[in-house]
């Protein structure tokens, strides 16, 4: 009698399956009860945990996410099923992307409406939800996750990531919930991948330059940083107070990290570049960089600078020419015209830096986040303490860092940033520095602080 597949042992059995792609996976469970049972049986988890790890992915059992916090428990079937899911969407989309612009709702081919969220939030848990790296000085396993991801994105250029691919209406244009919820997740996980083809675009570089340098995205309501608006905050209600509830606007944080790592872009290019991606170039402020830094054995539950903040930062701050702001922020255009951003075809951003080194003064708890609590800073330039601020988590479980800097114990600059990638990672901080009066004329630019390396300490 010959020997058929259900006559092998289980466990070879499993092997044999574990080769096949999920998807054939599911196939192979409607062919008969018995593979069924063995699929999605009582123990469906402990083969859904083998199949899961035979994937080119990192394993979840090893891996940290954004805070710093190692998985207790992982739904091997459901995050495989939903990774899975993503993956077809990711691959219909290069498939079409080409003629994409001949459609007038281009997303509606790629998968239901009720499943896009689903699907560009399985795309950033992936790259916040990443191996660690073990070393001081951040060299270390490249995440899996990662390169899984950016093979189906960088295909099309970046096209994947535009907000007209998933939303058909324009800017000024009201969005519905739903719509509202699908521009942040996409916002973020462009923020998240950094810079793609379609980014080097001169209309796209000074869509984001136009919107970086208009006082009118840097508002009260806004606390004057990259923040959704708050009513209460407009009327004054929270000016300099606990700065509570705060949550974090990716699209306006997608528009500062476009225009800054376009500078950074900038100081590396040739003229046989301009316009152009190296093929081996990685921007630092990209998910290449996204990985914590966790020397073995810290455990950041009870380290006390879980966040990584002592030590010196490299700040890097950037401004328009002080002249050409305060024209194209001319106060009798009215709010509801458009102003002339024909003024960066000519105006030319400035980056400078400045080291500081940055010290926890005092700890505060966090009742929303114990193991993360609120760390009070303050900063050395020159060998001079002129910085103040803290680093805490917002209520949408995102690192903000604050300071105020100046001389003589009177604060002058107003410094706002978010961590893109996880906890400690070399992405640093990206964000809006400003002044701390707001007046009318005030200057305001992006900025990024990254921490520099030290390869000997423990």
């Amino acid at each position: 009698m010959p020997i058929t597949l259900v006559d092998l042992s289980l466990e070879l059995i499993d092997r044999i399956l574990f080769v096949l792609d999920p998807l054939d996976v599911a196939s192979v469970s409607q062919t008969s009860r018995f593979f069924h049972e063995i699929i999605y049986g009582p123990l469906h988890q402990q083969f859904w945990r083998g199949l899961y790890i035979t994937q080119p992915l990192d394993d979840p059992r090893r891996t940290v996410g954004r805070l710093g916090t190692r998985r207790e428990d992982v739904d091997w079937k459901g995050e495989l099923q939903r990774i899975v899911r993503a993956r077809t969407v990711l691959q219909r989309w290069q498939g079409l992307y080409q003629h994409a612009a001949q459609h007038q709702d281009p997303a509606a081919l790629l998968c239901e409406r009720e499943e896009r969220c689903q699907v560009l939030q399985t795309c950033i848990d992936l790259i916040t939800n990443v191996l660690p790296i073990p070393s001081p000085d951040g060299i270390g396993p490249a995440s899996r996750n990662v390169g899984w991801l950016r093979q189906f994105i960088g295909e099309d250029e970046g096209g994947f990531l535009e907000r007209e691919t998933w939303i058909q209406k324009g800017p000024e244009e009201p969005l519905s919930e739903k719509e509202k919820k699908e521009e942040q997740l996409l916002a973020r996980l462009h923020s998240l991948y950094g810079l793609t083809r379609r980014d080097l675009d001169s209309q796209q570089r000074r869509a984001s330059q136009a919107f970086v340098y208009s006082l009118r995205n840097h508002t009260a309501a806004r606390y004057y940083g990259p923040f959704f608006p708050d009513a209460d905050a407009a009327e004054g209600g929270n000016e300099g107070g606990s700065r509570q509830g705060r949550r974090v606007d990716w699209a306006f944080m997608r528009r500062v990290l476009h225009d800054f790592q376009m500078l950074l872009l900038d100081t590396m290019a040739d003229e046989e570049d301009e316009g152009h991606l190296r093929p081996n170039y990685r921007s630092p402020l990209s998910s290449w960089f996204c990985q914590s830094i966790i020397p073995r054995g810290l455990d950041l539950d009870n380290e006390q600078d879980w966040a990584g903040v002592e030590g010196l930062w490299s700040v890097r701050y950037a401004f328009m020419d002080h002249r050409e702001f305060i024209l194209y922020n001319d106060p009798s255009v009215p709010d509801h015209e458009p102003q002339d951003t024909s003024i960066f075809d000519d105006t030319e951003e400035t980056l400078a830096t400045i080291d500081i080194y940055f010290r926890i003064a005092s700890i505060e708890p966090d009742p929303s986040h114990p193991a993360r609590p609120k760390l009070n800073l303050v900063g050395e330039v020159d060998g001079k303490f002129n910085m103040v601020g803290f680093v805490k988590i917002t209520d949408d479980d995102q690192l903000w860092w604050h300071y105020g800097a100046g001389n003589d114990n009177q604060m002058v600059w107003n410094c706002d940033a978010i961590a893109t990638g996880c906890v400690r990672s070399r992405c640093g901080f990206t964000g809006i520095w400003s002044t701390v009066f707001h007046d009318v004329e005030d200057p305001i630019g992006p900025f990024w602080m990254q921490r520099e390396l030290l390869v000997d300490e423990d």
